[in-house]
């Protein structure tokens, strides 16, 4: 929480009244197109958990598309680790697969998410888009350290399976499955991550800003890392102070850049959360049983 009040505090200085006044003149077209962006991330991440969990499930598509936005509405309306614990708990519950099965799995795709995160810091630290202390050859080389580990770490679950790493890493080794099951998650990600840098791009044209592909990739990054700060619900405060801090750095001014976080902020949570709600609520789970469940799935996944 000390982070969200430095957060709060940063933003309590911006020109509010006039950045509450910009946001009336959003395009509508162009908000429901990222909207739509939004859909296909979800779509995105649901078929992502189908190619490592489909030997398992009892469940089809669409139920994972249901797990996902209850995962999004824990996210948003309890803690950042809630998402997972719901998830986790609605795949095992209602989905039929085994604990171990989707430890694995989820342990996999925040590695392969935090490669992809990793590829967008360092396009920041590469074209210095934004102040960061950073130098390139040592980002580049701690970032190659981390991909080796993470590779060397899949090889050893998948090719010494009777050592004691390899019982340990057992469970996100499986979750890769075969070749193809591979090449579909990881071609899943690609997509859920351009989801996401599509309803950047297009809640900021919304508001008539343009940015090129090098600035979407920072600050989707920039985004994603306050969303997943621990603890705080929706990312408040954090989130559109990051943005904020971003755009500021590409050069707009403090009411147009607070407008537009705050933009992207509503686009990115209110759906998925009234669509998660509404999820919860038709597979008869409450945000109570997630909130019981959350410690057990974070724990779990920390020590995977």
């Amino acid at each position: 929480m000390l982070v969200a009040s430095a957060s709060v505090v940063f933003l309590w200085h911006f020109p509010w009244r006039r950045a509450l006044g910009t946001l009336a003149s959003a395009s509508l077209p162009l908000l429901g197109l990222a909207l739509f962006g939004k859909l296909l991330s979800v779509l995105a991440r649901a078929e992502r958990m189908h190619a490592m969990l489909h030997r398992e499930l009892r469940v089809g598509r669409g139920a994972l598309v249901r797990y996902v936005l209850c995962g999004f509405a824990a996210d948003n309306l309890l803690a950042s680790t809630a998402g997972v614990a719901a998830r986790g708990l609605l795949l095992c519950k209602h989905g039929g697969a085994r604990t171990s099965s989707v430890v694995g799995a989820l342990a996999l795709e925040k590695y392969v998410d935090g490669a992809f995160m990793g590829a967008g810091i360092w396009v920041v630290v590469h074209w210095r888009l934004l102040p960061v202390p950073f130098l390139e050859p040592a980002y580049l080389l701690a970032y190659g350290i981390g991909f080796a580990i993470l590779v060397g770490a899949l090889l050893c679950a998948r090719l010494a399976p009777g050592t004691r790493a390899g019982r340990l890493l057992a469970p996100a080794g499986a979750a890769l499955g075969s070749p193809s099951d591979a090449v579909r998650m990881v071609a899943t990600t690609v997509l859920v991550w351009a989801g996401e840098a599509t309803v950047l791009l297009l809640s900021m044209r919304a508001l008539g800003l343009s940015l090129d592909l090098r600035q979407t990739l920072v600050l989707t990054t920039v985004g994603t890392l306050a969303f997943v700060i621990p603890g705080v619900p929706s990312g408040a405060g954090t989130f559109d102070a990051s943005l904020v801090f971003g755009l500021r750095a590409l050069g707009l001014e403090d009411g147009l850049a607070l407008s537009a976080a705050l933009l992207y902020h509503v686009v990115q949570v209110l759906p998925e959360t009234l669509a998660g709600l509404l999820a919860l609520r038709g597979l008869k789970l409450s945000l109570r049983e997630v909130r019981a469940a959350a410690p057990t799935k974070s724990v779990v996944l920390q020590t995977s």
